[in-house]
């Protein structure tokens, strides 16, 4: 079978494969876009990504880790924009002890996805965890925005408290409740602050 003849099969599978409806005579046709088919390149690429996460799930129940981190590493080669590709990568080599390379895939995310809210987060959660406080600030304060997940202003703020900086993590839980006014974990986490700023 030709392959433009398969792709075609496979984009109107995509596309739910039904041929218009035909308006009965006698009534006006109504005007309805149709959906828009997606390319053969979108359908590839599609494929090839629904593969490669079936054989990571594989190779992950197999604990054979080796072959997803090669596996994770061409998949961030080829689109440095995917955040699960660059953030599972970086999970399993931290996982086996190799935060080097974790920190490496985490700041290339963010450098080359700048427009993106979360591209700071998984380098600030990584200094979080290992307990770096000022790390983790340097890592996401200056990528905090109105659309930045709550999890990098957490971060900012609890890395600020920790370090006796009451004043700096009370800005930040006050900005962030601004935007988030109902999260009621926050709120008592600005009080905790306050009244630690105010040596109580």
């Amino acid at each position: 079978m030709p392959v433009i003849t398969a792709l075609a099969i496979i984009a109107m599978t995509q596309t739910g494969g039904e041929s218009p409806k035909q308006q009965p005579t006698g009534l006006p046709a109504k005007k309805v876009a149709a959906p828009k088919p997606k390319t053969a390149e979108q359908i590839v690429e599609s494929a090839i990504y629904s593969r490669l996460s079936l054989q990571a799930d594989i190779w992950f129940k197999e604990g054979d880790y080796p072959k997803i981190i090669e596996m994770l590493k061409i998949q961030n080669g080829f689109d440095p924009a995917d955040y699960e590709a660059a953030t599972n990568l970086g999970w399993l080599l931290e996982s086996i002890e190799k935060p080097e390379e974790a920190a490496e895939v985490y700041e290339r995310y963010a450098v080359s996805n700048p427009n993106d809210p979360d591209s700071a987060l998984p380098r600030a959660q990584q200094h979080f965890l290992k307990r770096r406080w000022k790390e983790a600030i340097a890592a996401g304060e200056k990528f905090l925005t109105p659309k930045s997940h709550p999890n990098l202003y957490r971060i900012v703020a609890n890395s600020y408290e920790r370090l006796k900086d009451y004043k700096k993590s009370r800005a930040i839980w006050e900005r962030y409740l601004k935007l988030h006014p109902n999260d009621e974990t926050a709120k008592a986490r600005l009080a905790t602050v306050t009244r630690k700023e105010a040596g109580k």
